[in-house]
């Protein structure tokens, strides 16, 4: 009988330490056979040594020192590991109770080739904001899908034009895989696991996606990442996502490449004017029109470019949404 295979979960982490102690215990307490527990700490100045130095016993490493971000902080942990399977929690999510089980079954009984995303759970402090399964974005084309037709989650132009993304703490891949692709890129701060996930794709590794009960609680919260840094034109998360895909359309085939960059350049016109309706500033969405045309000059043909611009003269700007509200249409 073929034994499980073994897994390295790894947590990046930061001044954490009001949330990383359910986070620990969210993955210790499975007590999975196989289970490696690596915690990276990027050198914390509050609590969070103490608590790690508490559960030392029980993780087969930590570290805190100063490192270069999230991505170097997710590298180190799993150049440390020696586990078949991997997978990351932040140090503010946490696992759903068997759920490391569920995940070892299904890549021993799974193609040998895959990797495997599962539905997740986001909550705030007072309530739950949605149960997303994979892929958790499918906006279709009719050009390209029937309207009954989910994006399909392998095809790397799809990625590209932003139909299909993952909930990153449902996520888990093979140890080989990770190598091959040379890990996380830690140019990218914010949108490094997409970038990862896309190689994956690029590189013809197949992604199944399952169903069912959530494997992980994914933490909107006002310090963390998402919180911080999803406003305007300084929405980093966003203006990573456009350089990744930027990468990434490259290596599209010519036809493929060319109906990328034409959808593409619609869609951040269309961003443009999602910012101003949920509240971001004339400034930050004439900002961010300016840098789309520096980076494709052909917007400046297109009349929904200079339509919307003239829609930022003329309409008020609506109140700011707090952090996970959505505006009613």
């Amino acid at each position: 009988m073929t034994s499980a295979p073994t897994i390295t979960i790894v947590t990046p982490s930061l001044n954490q330490d009001q949330f990383i102690e359910e986070t620990l215990r969210s993955v210790l307490d499975q007590e999975l056979p196989g289970l490696e527990y690596i915690v990276i700490d990027g050198g914390s100045s509050d609590g969070t040594v103490d608590i790690l130095r508490r559960y030392e016993g029980r993780l087969a490493r930590w570290v805190s020192e100063p490192d270069l971000g999230q991505a170097d902080a997710i590298n180190k942990g799993f150049s440390l590991g020696t586990g078949e399977i991997c997978g990351y929690l932040n140090s503010d999510d946490m696992h759903a109770p068997g759920c490391l089980t569920r995940v070892v079954t299904d890549f021993q009984s799974g193609p040998a080739r895959a990797w495997h995303a599962y539905p997740v759970e986001t909550f705030s402090a007072d309530r739950v904001i949605a149960v997303e399964s994979p892929p958790t974005l499918g906006r279709k084309l009719a050009e390209t899908l029937p309207d009954d037709e989910a994006p399909p989650t392998n095809d790397l132009l799809q990625w590209v034009l932003g139909q299909v993304s993952l909930h990153q703490p449902g996520v888990f891949w093979r140890r080989e895989q990770w190598a091959a692709v040379g890990g996380f890129d830690t140019r990218y701060h914010y949108a490094f696991d997409r970038h990862f996930f896309m190689k994956l794709i690029a590189a013809d590794y197949p992604l199944v996606c399952h169903g069912g009960l959530p494997v992980a609680q994914f933490r909107l919260h006002d310090q963390s990442k998402t919180g911080m840094h999803l406003g305007g034109a300084d929405n980093r998360f966003v203006r990573e996502r456009m350089r990744i895909c930027d990468e990434l359309e490259r290596a599209l085939p010519p036809e493929e490449r060319k109906l990328a960059r034409r959808v593409r350049t619609d869609d951040a016109i269309s961003t443009s004017w999602r910012m101003f309706r949920e509240g971001s500033s004339r400034r930050s969405c004439f900002l961010w029109l300016g840098r789309l045309a520096l980076s494709r000059r052909e917007a400046l043909r297109s009349r929904y470019f200079w339509g919307s611009a003239a829609r930022f003269l003329i309409r008020p700007r609506p109140p700011a949404l707090r952090i996970g509200e959505r505006r009613s249409p």
